[in-house]
């Protein structure tokens, strides 16, 4: 049995396109982001111009992973749906 978005099931309203966006994270913004929380402030990670509008408007999020790296870092991941 395939998945569904696999299929071709003529009951899908179309094709849908997936992506895989990730983003590092350095230890410095993290440590930033840490100390705001220990603070009880809130704080947003600047992903600069890596997500633009067009992922914001056209495409939902399925899925995401935040992975701390041994020297520190992290690893944003973000699995995206759109239409085509």
């Amino acid at each position: 049995m395939q998945p569904d978005d696999m299929s071709g099931d003529a009951g899908r309203p179309g094709a849908v396109q997936r992506r895989l966006l990730i983003r590092s994270i350095p230890r410095e913004d993290l440590l930033l982001l840490h100390q705001a929380l220990g603070r009880g402030e809130h704080i947003d990670l600047d992903l600069g111009d890596y997500i633009d509008q067009e992922y914001l408007n056209e495409w939902k999020v399925l899925s995401h992973t935040f992975s701390l790296q041994p020297e520190g870092s992290a690893l944003l991941t973000f699995l995206l749906e759109g239409g085509l």
